[in-house]
């Protein structure tokens, strides 16, 4: 049996997943879940996560969601001591550590861009929430700033959560341009297998969001 993703494109830990999946190299699924027709909401779906939230992979019958927890799935069972999520308990701490800081990341952005779908007439996000967007990329800054990757010399399932919630918000309009070392690090991202499929599913979501409410962060 194949590998089955329930996915959106539209969302960033969805897109996390199928990026740690294409670095992998492994054959997949990917079934379309639209939460904006309200399909994660239908009791086929709520019976695989009653949490109702893409993504959630099945893995011959093992189901699993919350795609931190899958990216490190994946690895311990496809490729285990791979340099993606490596055995050695300080490497992989230090990639732990990085991942619960991106939780904060995809919480920060979600305040800015949610209202968009929820709302008739969305605010733009007021300045106590670009200040934290903000934070979050200089910190994020100063993880990369001592080595290529944010764990270390080589990519691991830390950079694919990462890069799916920095991908999001530049493409919302955020520049993180005025932050070099991330910027350095966003293009060497480049490179992994999958980052066009992330970076077309980021530039969409920041499509329509700009054409809401045009660009929030132009000017700061």
């Amino acid at each position: 049996m194949v590998l089955k993703l329930y996915y959106l494109s539209a969302s960033p830990p969805s897109r996390a997943v199928l990026l740690g999946i294409r670095n992998l190299g492994l054959e997949v699924d990917v079934v379309t879940v639209n939460l904006f027709k309200g399909e994660h909401l239908k009791q086929e779906f709520k019976n695989l996560n009653p949490v109702h939230q893409v993504p959630v992979i099945d893995d011959n019958g093992f189901v699993l969601s919350e795609s931190r927890a899958i990216l490190g799935y994946l690895v311990n069972k496809f490729q285990p001591g791979s340099t993606l999520y490596p055995a050695d308990v300080k490497k992989r701490a230090i990639i732990d550590q990085r991942m619960y800081y991106d939780t904060n990341v995809f919480e920060r952005n979600a305040a800015a861009i949610r209202p968009i779908f929820r709302e008739p007439n969305p605010p733009r996000p007021s300045e106590i929430t670009k200040a934290k967007i903000r934070e979050s990329m200089e910190i994020l800054d100063g993880f990369v700033s001592k080595s290529l990757w944010f764990a270390g010399d080589l990519p691991t399932i830390a950079d694919f959560s990462i890069l799916s919630n920095v991908a999001q918000i530049k493409a919302c309009g955020y520049k993180i341009s005025r932050h070099e070392n991330l910027n350095r690090w966003y293009e060497i991202c480049k490179s992994l297998p999958g980052f066009e499929e992330n970076e077309k599913g980021a530039i969409k979501l920041g499509d329509v969001y700009q054409s809401r409410i045009g660009n929030p962060f132009e000017t700061y």
